[in-house]
């Protein structure tokens, strides 16, 4: 079972990262 800070922390790194860096296509690979 994931710990929920980590996994909130790491929705907000690939949302940081989406911003960013344009990487849509890895958010979104991760929404599925």
């Amino acid at each position: 079972m994931v710990d929920k800070h980590y996994e909130c922390c790491l929705l907000v790194s690939i949302g940081w990262l989406d911003r960013n860096h344009g990487l849509d296509s890895f958010a979104q690979s991760r929404m599925d």
